[in-house]
This record gives C-alpha cells, structure tokens and sequence, in this order.
C-alpha cells in the first residue's frame, strides 16, 4: 500500500509541473500553438546587455577577410596568416590592431598561441604560424581594433596533414 501512496505523490506532482508549465506559457514555445491553435505567446522582451549603452561609432564596423598560405600544412611546416582589414565602403584599414590566437602551435614573431600589431597601408597584416605537434586541424581567432570603429573578430583554419 505504502508504494501505491508512493506511486501517486510522483503522478501528482508530474501533473502539477506539467499544468504549471501551461498556465505559465510554457517552457517549450514549439508545443504551446499546438495545445492552443492561434494563441502564440509573445516573445520576451531581449534584456539590455551592457553593451546597448555604446555610443554608435563614426567609422562603422570593420570587415575582415582571412586566408592562410598554405591552408593545408604538415607538422613542422609554417603556414602565414594573412588578414585583411577594410572598412564598410570597402577601403583598406592602416595602422588597425591585430591580435590573432591559437589553441596550440606558436607564433614566430612571439614564440607563443597569441600573437598583436597592426595592419599595413593596404590594410594587411601577415602572421606566421607552425606547430610540431599537432591537432588534426586547428582553429584559431581573430580581434581587429581601431580608434573610431565597430571592433571586429574573425577566425581562421588550418588543418594538419
């Protein structure tokens, strides 16, 4: 008898969770139309992020091209990182701060997985990469700042034959 009186304490309260989930708009928006056609509960109003307090940037948001050379590499090989900064007309981005990382490897200009400095006239900036024992691939990051404008973050891949 004390399992039966067991068995529908659980019933119970699977019961309650499931009626509350309902009344409450539910935690599961796909099911909600289906229990009540045409009555869709209306989307929660997104928190503002401490972000939403910027100031809008004159300069506008940075776009950034990435390519690696080769983009296929053995270990022990080094591979550049080219990376390109241009702003939303398309114009190249001089002097904008690059800082490009990896999960493993090092860079030859630091000798570490993070590596910084800023792009050139044409809006370029070239950093060399290798790794002696690797991952069958690798996927590392990329920040690009700039006075006056949106930063930017990007990635890149390289994978290890």
């Amino acid at each position: 008898m004390a399992q039966n009186q067991e068995k529908k304490g659980v019933l119970l309260q699977i019961i309650a969770a499931v009626a509350i989930a309902i009344l409450a708009g539910g935690t599961s928006p796909w099911w909600w139309n289906e229990v009540f056609p045409g009555n869709i509960p209306p989307e929660p109003h997104p928190r503002p992020d401490a972000n939403s307090t910027r100031k809008p940037v004159s300069g506008g948001p940075i776009v950034v091209s990435v390519a690696t050379n080769p983009p296929v590499i053995s270990k022990g090989q080094k591979t550049a990182i080219n990376v390109f900064a241009q702003n939303s007309q398309g114009q190249s981005l001089s002097s904008a701060t690059v800082t490009v990382s990896a999960g493993g490897g090092r860079f030859d200009q630091t000798g570490t997985t993070r590596v910084s400095g800023q792009t050139d006239s044409s809006g370029m900036y070239r950093a060399y990469w290798t790794c002696n024992s690797c991952a069958p691939a690798y996927i590392g990051g990329i920040r690009i700042t700039k006075t006056g404008y949106e930063e930017a973050e990007s990635q890149w891949r390289i994978d290890i034959r």
